[in-house]
Formats: C-alpha cells, structure tokens, sequence
C-alpha cells in the first residue's frame, strides 16, 4: 500500500476540473424547492439548471477524450504508472455497478439532466449525490490515493482476523493449561517425589561445582591442572613426530623418482597408442563407408584435431596419425565416383589403418615394459626398505600395476592412479625432514614456555618441581637437536634425539603428578581440608541419587521414560562418584569435568521425568482422548482459517508463515495427547500458540498500516473540505460586506436584498451542514478539540444564516460580519492544523524506519491528529477568548460598571463564556489523560489575570 501523502502534479488540472465539476452538480440543486405536484412547467431558475447540467455533461466528455489522449502520450513516452492511473479512471467512467443500476457516470448524469427536464428535482439531487460520489473516487484514481471506504473494509478485513487468531490463541492456551492441569492430577506421590528429588539434586550438584572452581582459583590448583593439560598434549604430539621420524626413509627418494618417471613413460606410450588406435578406426570407417564424400569431410576434420594435438603435445605418434588422416582423406577426394579408383582408395586406406595399429600395439607394449620395471623396482623395495610406510606404498603401487597388466582397458586409468599414489610418496619423502624439523621446533618452544610455566606456580611443589624444569630443559634441547638432524636429512640421529625428548617430557609428567599428590596429602591446609569436605558432599550426594531410582520405579513414567529415568540417574551417580575421587587426588580441573556430566545427566533425568507421565486412571486416559480430539478441531480451523486467508489475502499482506508452523505442532500435540504424552503434548501447545501470536503481531503491523492509511486520507478529504468551505465562505462574505454596504445603517432591507440575503443564508447553512459532517467524522476519531472548534465553527455559520434571513430580521451589520469573520478565522486555524498536521506525517515517511519495526502512532493511540496538535489549538482558542474579552471591555466600558448592558451585548458575552467553559473542561480531560495534578490557584472570577493562568498558561505546560 502507497503512501497518501504524495505529490499530486500528476493530472492537477483533471483533478481540479472534476472537483469543480462535482461542486457545481451538487450546489445549484440544492438550493431548488420541489415544484407542486402536477405542475410540469419549469421557472426560469430550473431552466438555468438543465443549462448547467447539460454544460456539464459536455464538460465531463471533453474531460475522458483528455485523459484518452494523455493516456496515449504517456504510453509513447515510456510514463507506464501515469498511463496507467488514466486507464484506471477511464474504466472507472465506463463501469455498470449494481450499485449505479448498471449506468455508466455518463449516463447517471444524462439521467439526472432528464429528471431536471422532467421537474423531478428530489430524484435529481440523489442523482447528483451520487455522481459527486463517483467524481471524488474518480480524483483519488487519478491522484494515485487509496479509497476511504476501500481501506475501511481492509481494516475491518484484518481486524477480524486478528479476532479469530485471538480465538484461536485463547483456545490453545486453554488446552494447554488443561493438560497442564491433567498432568499434575496424572502424577502420584512417588513422582511428584522423584521430580523435586532430582531438581534438588541438580541445584545441589551446581552448587558443589561452583565451591570447586572457587576453591581451585583460589589455590591455584587450576593453573597446575591446566600446565599438566598442556603437558600432556606435548608428550602426545612428540610422540607422534618419534613414530613419523622412526617410518622417514629418505634414502627411497632416488628410487621413487626413477619409478615416477617409468610410470610417466608408461602413461605416453599408453596414450600414444590410444591416439594411433583411434586414428586407424577412422580410417577403417571411411574405407567401409557409402557415402565417399561424408568419408572425406570426417576424415579432414579428424585430422585437423589430429593437427592440434600433435602441435600441444610434440607427439610423433599424434604427427603420424594426422599426416595418414590428411593423406586418406585427399585420396578419397581424388577417387571421386570412379568404382575403380574408390576400390584402390580403400585398400590404401587398409594398409593406412594397418600400419597405424601396429604402431599402438608397439606403444602398448613399450607401456607394459615400463610398468614391468617399475613393478619389479617397487616389489624389491618392499621387501628391503626400512620404513613400514614405504613398504606399503610400494605394495599398493605394485597392484596397481599388476591390475593394469592383467586388464588393459583399464591400464591408462591405473597407471595414473599409481602415478599419483608415487607422486604423494615421494612428496612425503623430499619434505618431511623439512616439516617435522620445523614440528620439532615449536615442541621445543612450548617445552621452554611450560618451564617458564612451573616456576610461577603459586604452590609449592618442592623438590618435583625442580626435576619437571629440568626434565622439561631436557626435552627442548632433544627437540632442537632432533630438529637440526630432520633438516639436515638425518633420520637416525633425529629419531633418536626425538625419542629422548619424549621421554624426558614423560619424567617431567610424573614429577608435576607426584608434586600434586604430596600437597594434596598434607591434611593440615586449609585448601585440602575443604576439597576433602566437598568431595565428601559430592559422595553423598551420589548416594542421594542412587535413591531416587526407587522413586522412578513407582512413579507414574511409561515403562520407556523409567528406563531413561534410571539410565540418567546412573550416569549421574557414576560422574559424581569420579568427581568425588578426582577432588580428593586434588584434581580440580577434572573434578569440575565430571561435575557437569553430572548435572548434564541430571538435567536430562529430569527432563525425561516431565516428559514420560502419562495418565494413569481410565478417567485421566478419557480426558486426555477428549484435549487431543479438542486438538484436532483447533489444528482443523487453523487449517480453514490459513486456507481463507490465503483467498482474501491482497498484495502486500504478510505471509504468515507461522501458521504453517502453528498447524504442525497442532497437530503434533494431538499425536501426544493420543499417545499420554502429556509434557510433550504441553510444550507443542505452547509453540502453537507463540505461532499464533506471531501470525496476530504480522496483522496487528498491518492493521496499524491500514489505520495510518485510512488516517492520512481522511485527514486529506477533510483539509481539502475545509479549504473547499473557506473558499465559499469567503465568497459569502465579500458578498454580505457589497450587500451591507447598499444599505442605509438602520434601515430595513428592500425585497431585492431579502433575496441576495436568503441566497448568501442559504449558502451558510449548507456549509454549516458541511461543516457538522465534519465535526461527526473529527469527533469520531477522538480529536475532542478539533470537533470543538469545527463545532464552533458549524454553530457561528448556522447563527449567521439564521440571522441573515427572515427569522434574523434579515441582518447584514458588523454583528454578522464579525461572525463571519469569527468563522474564517477559525476556518484559517483548522486548515493550518491540519495541513501541519499533513506535513509532520509526511516527514515522519521520510524517515527511515527499522525494518520489520512498525511506527507507533501519535501517542501511542490511533487518532487523526497527536495530543501536542490539540494542545496547541486549544491554546490559541482560549487565547482568542481572552482577546475577545479585552476587545468587548474596549469597546463597551459599561461592561466595567454594568449598567444597561444591551441585550445582544449580554449574548455574545454568554457566547465567549461557554467557549471558556468548554476550553476548561477539554484542558481538564487533556490534564487527566496526561496525569498532571491540578493547579494549586485561587480564582478570583471576573478577573483576566486569573483566567489566563488557569487557561492559556495551564494548556502551555500541559503542551511542554
């Protein structure tokens, strides 16, 4: 949906053309008096009509040609959206409604013509009505704006969605508290025992893990777990760098490289027979074809592909093949159709083709000699290299080959594969002594580092601590040598030096052990103390939950929940007895390890407790069959409603993708409730239901659009109604000001005036009827101060009609034309209201908004205008009371004193009185809508001062 607030060059000059055309349909008949019945003769007035409705109806038929035409120009011109608003309003034009009975607008206004023609003046003015109607949808098609009663019915479109989501949300949240309820009265005492059993356990079991960590940062027993962690990991990877230098054989490298090298000959001989094979099938083929000149072509484009690839490869046998190719081929062109000559061509090509297959069968076998050599290098260095990896490289390679021998469509394939099974090796073997050197190097780096590491341990190892520096001086020294020997390609001396260092790294292992269980045995420390006090609390607390698996047997699981129940509850009690061990062994670290599989199997014992109940009585099992058939209706409706929404769902209204999730787990909590699952059954519910609440929160963004739509193109109509009323009021007025002025002061008006002055009353009271359709539409979107001054407004102009005509005595003074006055002032104020008003959401559009986050509404309600707007009226009509106040004690000085005040003096003081007291009563409701507390002011009425601190000042700080 577009925004309203918009330019409207486009088709300004239509636009106007047809409001102005709906203006003078509807006002000339308005001011009509039917004709008595029978009286079929027309006055010179109803005459002046037909005129005008006639001028009308040929300005409405110029009006489609135009935009016939416009539409046109814009096609050619590439302007596709304003071609496309013109087509729009021309089939809007040319519509039959049922509504219309199926009239187009031309023909309801040539009807309307008739019904004039014929004295049918209240017919024609509901015509008229209606065509105005139609006029106005007409000018929001061309300006490109949505229709009011358009958007109306999408929001009320949405809105009853969102209510039959809330339904279904409500339903969901009832069953699921339902089998939450079934759930409790499906659970015994000995399950009720083994649930809360188990979460004391978990709290417990969290809390000791907590008091361990504590404990060992305190003590710094992490910092000594963590070095012998990091310690370990050395030893395994120096391990691995041993076993990798005990199976280096570098001496295999020039062997390796002879046998690559044989099997790359192997592989060319292999594909230079292929190519001389496939040259003599061409060349068979054309000597056995029908068709010499097809022959001809095949064999030349053959032996250009020849060409190319004897040119990339330097291949002799690929030169050999092409030069027979292009030779057959110009044989063939010059036997032409001669039997004779295509005889003798053919035979040449024979021996061509003979000739060739020799070739590849001598290719072929000069490929089995290379791979028999190479298999034959290969079994020797199996049977005689020292490293076990090489041994079984050279046996897997020697399959190969052997395979390739024993099936030669195969023998390209394999060879390669064998060719890359030596290439891998032989890479190995020039950069390992390279790569394990440079592992060497870091082990010895990290062997320093974790030196570096024991002497700032807080604790005190004594004497172990000094044999792990050492060992551990030891081993960085082993690696740097093993290191130099892998680079210099000496595989025994840096096997050697790598096996020291792992050894040593093994001594040093012991002695960080032997220096932690000799502070851990010294009971007298405080640190020890509590650790042995927690490992005690962790043993009883294994103890605990071994008796909680009796609970398990007697509750009210399924037999397979039980099982999981007791699994867990063992798990958990086998992770504790280990934290318990490691605790006392001072094993912090791991102790805190075995901790969480502790809790971790804890929690999935209690998870499994919640989950397995069942019902247990044929009444609970009754209820359950009941929620789950309740399930499958509300699963069913979410269906139906998914379904309708899918049909009534316009351009650019979410998806509502969760529906689809909502259904589902519906429909999975149906499929538990069948089975007793009754947690399971809870937990889907839920998720239905949160999937429901997020399909209300799609609609509920776009039902607030809906409404700022509708908002923004209301607010539109009525500014530019009002500004239609100001144009004609302005007109009323010059009129009574040029009426007044022929008039002697004091004088009673000739017949000529009564009627100027019935016309121009009869033209307030129209826009005084106008005016209260706006109050009604302002009023019923709760701008309370906006109805009170379109309600002034209305009021004034009805006061103004009524005095200008025959009840008024038919005045025309500067009474009423400070009424008039009065009513264009406030019509100015309200037009400026609301053009502001226009102006602050068209920015608010422009800005940029997150995405996916909805703009809030002026003060959080849905209203035509925000509170700081109506404050600010209300401001300027209190103060405009007050001014009016001043003027009349100006003007009037026996206001002061009160004698002989005149009558119509008195009246308008009453006016201005009651606008006060309306002024008040709305800044007290704006003051309790806004929480402020009452002013703490003593008014002394008759007063100025006072009145305006309890007016304008009061509505100034309601404002800020």
């Amino acid at each position: 949906m577009k925004p309203i607030k918009r330019t409207r060059r486009l088709h300004l000059t239509l636009g106007r053309s047809l409001l102005g055309l709906g203006l003078l349909v509807f006002v000339p008949a308005t001011g009509v008096a039917a004709p008595q019945s029978g009286d079929r003769g027309l006055s010179r007035e109803q005459g002046s009509l037909i005129e005008e409705q006639e001028l009308l109806t040929r300005k409405l038929a110029r009006i489609v040609t135009s935009m016939q035409r416009l539409a046109e120009r814009f096609d050619a011109e590439g302007r596709v959206h304003a071609a496309k608003l013109l087509r729009g309003g021309l089939q809007h034009i040319a519509e039959r409604a049922e509504a219309t009975d199926g009239l187009t607008l031309e023909e309801r206004m040539g009807g309307s013509l008739e019904r004039l023609g014929e004295g049918q003046i209240m017919q024609s003015i509901e015509s008229q009505q209606q065509i105005i109607g139609e006029l106005e949808s007409l000018i929001s098609i061309l300006m490109d704006r949505p229709d009011l009663d358009q958007l109306e019915s999408e929001l009320e479109k949405v809105q009853r969605q969102r209510e039959s989501l809330k339904n279904l949300a409500d339903a969901e949240r009832q069953l699921r508290e339902q089998t939450e309820a079934l759930r409790e009265d499906s659970a015994n005492d000995a399950q009720r025992e083994l649930e809360s059993g188990i979460e004391r356990a978990l709290a417990e079991q969290r809390e000791l893990l907590r008091e361990n960590e504590r404990l060992a940062r305190e003590s710094g027993a992490l910092d000594l777990e963590r070095l012998e962690a990091e310690l370990a990991q050395l030893t395994e990877d120096q391990h691995t760098d041993a076993e990798v230098l005990k199976d280096w054989d570098p001496a295999a490298q020039a062997s390796l490289e002879e046998q690559l090298a044989r099997l790359a000959n192997a592989r060319r001989a292999q594909a230079r027979a292929g190519r001389l094979d496939e040259a003599a099938r061409e060349l068979r083929e054309a000597a056995d074809s029908e068709d010499p000149s097809a022959s001809t072509r095949a064999l030349e484009a053959e032996a250009e592909r020849a060409q190319r690839a004897a040119r990339a490869s330097g291949d002799e046998a690929a030169e050999r093949a092409a030069e027979a190719l292009q030779r057959a081929a110009e044989r063939l062109r010059e036997a032409g159709e001669d039997p004779a000559r295509r005889a003798e061509a053919q035979s040449e090509l024979e021996a061509l083709a003979a000739e060739l297959e020799a070739d590849a069968q001598s290719a072929r076998a000069e490929a089995g000699q290379q791979r028999q050599a190479a298999r034959e290098a290969l079994s020797a260095m199996e049977s005689s290299a020292p490293s076990e990896s090489t041994q079984e490289m050279a046996a897997e390679v020697g399959e190969l080959l052997e395979q390739a021998e024993q099936d030669p469509t195969s023998a390209e394939s394999k060879t390669e594969q064998a060719q890359r099974e030596l290439n891998d090796a032989l890479e190995t073997t020039r950069f390992l002594g390279q790569a394990v050197g440079a592992s060497q190097e870091r082990n010895a780096e990290r062997a320093k580092q974790l030196e570096e590491s024991v002497e700032r341990l807080p604790q005190d190892l004594g004497d172990a601590a000094q044999e792990a520096k050492d060992a551990l001086e030891e081993a960085s020294q082993a690696m740097e040598q093993a290191a130099r020997e892998a680079q210099a390609n000496e595989p025994q001396a840096s096997q050697s030096a790598a096996a020291r260092a792992e050894e040593a790294l093994k001594r040093a292992q012991q002695a960080l052990q032997q220096g932690r269980q000799a502070q851990a045995s010294q009971s007298g420390s405080s640190e020890a103390q509590e650790a042995q006090q927690l490992a005690q609390q962790q043993e009883q607390l294994g103890e605990e939950v071994s008796k909680l698996e009796q609970a398990a047997q007697e509750s009210s699981l399924s037999a397979e929940a039980q099982s999981q129940v007791q699994q867990s509850l063992q798990e958990a009690q086998q992770a504790m007895e280990q934290a318990a061990q490691e605790m006392q062994q001072g094993q912090s670290a791991s102790a805190a390890e075995s901790q969480r599989e502790a809790g971790e199997a804890l929690q999935e014992a209690s998870s499994a407790a919640r989950e397995g109940v069942t019902p247990q009585t044929e009444e609970q099992q009754q209820r359950a069959e009941e929620l789950a058939q309740q399930q499958e209706e509300l699963a069913k409706e979410l269906y139906d409603f998914r379904n309708q929404y899918k049909e009534e769902k316009d351009e650019g209204a979410p998806e509502l993708d969760s529906l689809d999730q909502a259904q589902s787990q519906a429909q999975e909590a149906q499929a538990s409730l069948d089975r007793g699952e009754l947690e399971k059954a809870e937990r889907e519910q839920e998720e239905t239901e949160r999937a429901i609440e997020e399909a209300m929160d799609e609609l509920e963004q776009r039902e607030e659009q809906y409404q700022r739509l509708r908002e923004e193109e209301l607010l539109f109509q009525i500014a530019e109604e009002v500004g239609a009323i100001l144009e004609s009021h302005a007109t009323a007025v010059l009129e009574t000001q040029d009426l007044d002025r022929d008039r002697e002061p004091g004088s009673r008006a000739s017949r000529g005036q009564k009627l100027r002055l019935r016309k121009i009353a009869r033209t307030e009271q129209a826009l005084a009827d106008r005016v209260a359709e706006i109050e009604a539409a302002i009023r019923e979107e709760g701008s309370l101060v906006f109805a009170e001054l379109t309600a002034r407004i209305q009021k004034d102009l009805a006061t103004v009609a009524e005095r200008m005509g025959a009840a008024g005595n038919y005045q025309s003074g500067d009474r009423i034309q400070a009424l008039q006055s009065d009513v264009t002032l406030h019509l100015e104020w309200l037009q400026q209201a609301l053009e502001e008003e226009q102006d602050r959401r068209e920015e608010e559009e422009e800005q940029e908004q997150p995405e996916g986050e909805p703009q809030e509404p002026p003060d959080g309600e849905n209203q035509l205008v925000p509170d700081v707007a109506e404050l600010k009226l209300l401001s300027k009509m209190e103060t405009d009371v007050l001014d009016s106040l001043d003027e009349l004690l100006q003007l009037y000085p026996e206001l002061a004193s009160g004698d002989d005040i005149d009558p119509l003096l008195l009246e308008e003081i009453q006016r201005l009185a009651v606008r006060h007291e309306r002024s008040t009563e709305l800044f007290q409701r704006f003051r309790e809508k806004l929480g402020l507390e009452a002013p703490d002011v003593n008014v002394e009425l008759g007063t100025n001062e006072d009145a305006e601190d309890t007016g304008t000042e009061g509505a100034q700080d309601a404002e800020e």
